[in-house]
């Protein structure tokens, strides 16, 4: 049943407009084309978000995306433009808050292949966006990585780049193949016998490795997680 309607109207290219007309309440789970006019509504179905605007993105619009949108996985941002606060510190000298985090618990995806490189410092640095299940992000170029993290060493940015360890636990609920978690832990499931599953398991082990390791990781490998190696490296730092 159709209660209300909204609509909106965002330039997203030069004098390009896209109007957007949507029935209330929204039960897809895709919108695309929603710029800084966005509406005071509830989202409570989208997972699958694009916004594009001729006007910066500031960092209080991310926050009304993360109000709106509660259960959004994936994001596409298509802004060109520089954020006009991308100076302010979210900290002060004395360590207080100017600008609240902005947390998306869901976020599994983020592109920002066709946006200005602010929008990297956005969503990685942890004094302005906590994203803790973030796994696929995608930029147009690794230098802007390697800007924003200054050379994956930047403290502010390495929680949003690796969170999560080499385990193998985490491992055998993240593929479809059991076979292989299985054999490298003896033949033995976790839920039959966790002490023998954890015998095996590397992040036990990974404070004894003394040699020099090289990781290499292909995002298309569906036998072994990307966020492994991740984990793998960050361990190795140690």
């Amino acid at each position: 049943m159709i209660n209300d309607c909204a609509d909106v109207v965002n330039y997203v290219y030069g004098i390009r407009v896209a109007c957007s007309i949507f029935s209330l309440p929204f039960k897809y789970d895709y919108l695309r084309d929603i710029g800084n006019n966005l509406p005071n509504i509830v989202f409570s179905y989208v997972t699958y978000l694009l916004v594009q605007d001729i006007m910066p993105f500031e960092h209080e619009f991310f926050m009304r995306i993360a109000r709106s949108f509660p259960l959004l996985k994936h994001l596409y941002i298509w802004n060109s433009k520089s954020q006009k606060l991308n100076g302010l510190m979210t900290f002060s000298s004395d360590n207080c808050q100017l600008q609240p985090i902005i947390e998306y618990p869901h976020l599994t995806i983020l592109d920002v292949n066709f946006a200005h490189i602010d929008y990297v410092e956005q969503f990685l640095n942890e004094t302005k966006t906590f994203v803790p299940c973030l796994t696929k992000f995608r930029v147009s170029s690794v230098n802007e990585l390697k800007a924003v993290t200054k050379e994956f060493t930047r403290k502010e940015t390495r929680r949003n780049c690796a969170k999560r360890t080499f385990d193998l636990r985490e491992m055998a609920y993240a593929i479809e193949e059991l076979w292989f978690t299985e054999h490298d832990s003896g033949g033995f499931t976790q839920y039959k016998n966790s002490k023998a599953f954890e015998k095996f398991d590397p992040i036990h082990h990974i404070a004894n490795c003394s040699q020099r390791m090289l990781v290499i990781q292909g995002e298309r490998d569906y036998r072994v997680p990307d966020t492994q190696s991740i984990g793998a490296f960050t361990a190795l730092q140690r």
